[in-house]
């Protein structure tokens, strides 16, 4: 057997398709999609087959002619086209329809594809209004609390304590206008807005707050939720404000331990607390790290003794 020639007998049969094949599968994508116009897709796809298989067919012919005869007369065209229709021709039609098959699997495939990152687009855009929402939810909260402590300096007619308040709260205002579209912030940015809050609570209830904020080495670049700490200070400066006891510990512990970043806050709260707040500042923070990070966080609660430990831990990122 010579292989060069029976290659070069069959090529002419088979060959054409390599051309044919990725021209057929572009058109798939690129017709025009008619919806429940079922017909008219018939119709497209009888014609694209008349057509495809005509000129698969008239290029047969033609490379047969040229191979056997080494030009093209009638009587070549005639007798290849009498093969053509008497012979074994649906192979070649089944050969199309698994073209065709091929093309509508990577259109299915590039329409599920563009399915999921739409999916993925509004899950996102969702995500980010809900965030959006709790944030909302925090700002008033926070306004009105504070704007409470405020007038409690003004009732004592301390006006520079006032003036001072006023100031540290305008910077806090600042702070939540610049991050406005922002989620995460560095530890250090939270640090600076929590420290507002703080001295003006400070300023309102004096030696009875013993508060302190150790960051380990580090942690300050590391990126946590816009406004995570000032909910829970703010619970805890409330409990520990009802006592009658000075110097009562409101501790923050920032560190890191592979792979979260670990915030702990220790406070003491009244054992006869009746504090009646909104209930805002826990299931905030527990809705919000939701959002974010998914189920990959730990939000606990937890009595030790006479202090009240809030720990918090979320992935580590720079």
């Amino acid at each position: 057997m010579n292989y060069w020639d029976t290659w070069l007998s069959y090529i002419p049969w088979w060959g054409h398709w390599i051309w044919l094949a990725p021209l057929l599968i572009a058109r798939i994508h690129n017709l025009p999609y008619l919806g429940s116009k079922r017909l008219e897709m018939l119709w497209q796809h009888i014609v694209m087959c008349v057509v495809t298989l005509g000129t698969y067919w008239i290029m047969t012919v033609v490379t047969i002619s040229l191979i056997e005869a080494n030009n093209v007369n009638f009587g070549t065209l005639v007798y290849v086209a009498e093969f053509i229709v008497g012979g074994p021709f649906h192979f070649d039609a089944m050969i199309y329809v698994c073209i065709v098959c091929l093309g509508f699997v990577g259109l299915f495939d590039k329409y599920v594809m563009s399915e999921q990152a739409r999916n993925k687009a509004l899950s996102n855009q969702l995500v980010q209004t809900q965030l959006e929402a709790l944030r909302a939810q925090l700002n008033p909260h926070f306004l009105f609390n504070t704007l409470n402590s405020i007038c409690s300096l003004i009732r004592q007619h301390d006006e520079q304590s006032s003036l001072k308040a006023l100031s540290e709260l305008s910077m806090m205002l600042r702070k939540v206008l610049e991050n406005r579209s922002k989620h995460l912030v560095t530890v250090e940015q939270e640090l600076a807005f929590t420290h507002s809050y703080l001295n003006i609570q400070k300023m309102r209830f004096g030696d009875k707050l013993d508060e302190k904020i150790t960051v380990s080495e580090g942690c300050h670049d590391m990126e946590i939720p816009f406004m995570l700490l000032q909910p829970l200070l703010e619970n805890a400066v409330q409990h520990s404000s009802q006592l009658s006891t000075y110097n009562n510990p409101i501790h923050v512990t920032i560190k890191f331990e592979e792979p979260f970043l670990v915030i702990t806050l220790v406070n003491r709260p009244a054992n006869d607390n009746n504090h009646q707040g909104f209930g805002i500042g826990i299931d905030n923070c527990r809705q919000r790290l939701k959002r974010i990070y998914g189920n990959d966080f730990v939000l606990s609660l937890e009595h030790q003794g006479d202090v009240f430990i809030t720990i918090i831990k979320v992935p580590a990122g720079d």
